[in-house]
């Protein structure tokens, strides 16, 4: 069926994607974020067409979203999957079509769906779209990557990003107004084409949380796709929305994931190299305790929160290189949270 069949045949969903279009959502504690989302994404898709992936939720998540949707597929895991093995969890009960990886603490502008969708079929050598995220206050945030590499590293550790955009694309005070091609989509929302699904396989499980996209669009990349940035679709994005109840852990989880990352795609050396630039930056970050000791109020409190991450981070390295397809078989728990 094509996207014009489909807005024909359902007036009641604003989205032409109707018996096309999946939508996975992994959620962690959720429960104050997931029923907004929810609300939002099926005025354009089919409940029917929605899977939820809870990986062990404790604040009634499962049964908010069992009571409010019930025709949404819901999925209840006894224990901590990762975000990677949980959302590779949720396609496999997907249908055919394409597929959007969607965060739950994410509301999706009217028209968003439809637009994405379009843009992907527009194409077929493009394998992943991404919306515009903005933040709680409607203001566009940061949407997409450039490819990780230790100049781009180093640049983004300095805080150098605010002066000129090196790591990152500067959208500039307005967004462009039509797609473009990018390296890497911020996973938050992930529209994924099912055919380079098939030819690259699905999210590597080894990344726990984080970094899954960036190695999954550099694996798209490789294989010959596009991926592509479209800020004429729009989501708002609670960034950090789940992750803030583990803020540390999750920061240290971060960096593992990304040295991971340089292991897969540039090799051990680059990935000890990355290490030791980490290390020597986490230290560095620690030279803030003083100014913490004499700071008051947030500001004390908020120093504190940055030499206690570096702290843990500091004291974590080495992590291990690894790029072994063992870590990548579902079932993997830790004990962290998975939807960010």
């Amino acid at each position: 069926m094509s996207l014009e069949q489909c807005s024909a045949t359902s007036q009641a969903n604003s989205s032409s994607t109707s018996g096309v279009l999946n939508v996975v959502i992994v959620t962690w504690n959720s429960s104050r974020e997931i029923e907004r989302c929810l609300d939002s994404l099926i005025r354009q898709v089919p409940a029917e067409r929605v899977v939820v992936v809870d990986n062990a939720s404790s604040d009634g998540t499962t049964d908010l979203v069992a009571r409010r949707f019930p025709d949404v597929h819901l999925i209840v895991n006894p224990e901590n999957l990762g975000f990677a093995a949980a959302c590779n969890q949720g396609i496999s009960h997907t249908g055919s079509g394409p597929v959007m990886l969607l965060n739950p603490d994410s509301e999706v502008k009217e028209g968003a769906v439809a637009r994405l969708v379009r843009t992907l079929e527009d194409d077929s050598r493009v394998g992943a779209v991404g919306p515009l995220l903005l933040d709680a206050s409607n203001r566009p945030r940061e949407s997409c990557f450039r490819a990780p590499t230790l100049r781009r590293e180093l640049w983004r550790l300095l805080l150098l990003d605010a002066v000129v955009p090196v790591s990152r694309y500067s959208l500039g005070r307005t967004p462009p107004s039509t797609p473009r091609s990018v390296d890497v989509i911020e996973g938050a929302c992930l529209l994924l084409s099912r055919r380079a699904l098939g030819d690259v396989g699905p999210l590597d499980e080894g990344f726990f949380v984080y970094n899954e996209e960036f190695d999954f669009c550099t694996r798209l990349r490789a294989a010959g796709y596009r991926v592509l940035f479209e800020p004429r679709a729009q989501v708002m994005h609670l960034q950090g929305a789940s992750t803030s109840q583990m803020r540390t852990e999750m920061f240290v989880e971060l960096y593992r994931g990304r040295v991971r990352y340089f292991a897969k795609h540039g090799g051990r050396l680059k990935a000890a190299l990355y290490q030791v630039l980490l290390l020597k930056l986490a230290l560095a970050r620690l030279l803030l305790l003083p100014v913490a000791l004499l700071s008051t109020g947030d500001r004390r409190a908020r120093l504190f929160g940055v030499v206690g991450r570096y702290l843990r981070l500091a004291v974590t390295l080495p992590f291990p290189i690894r790029v072994d397809l063992a870590a990548q078989e579902p079932g993997r728990a830790r004990s962290s949270h998975t939807s960010r």
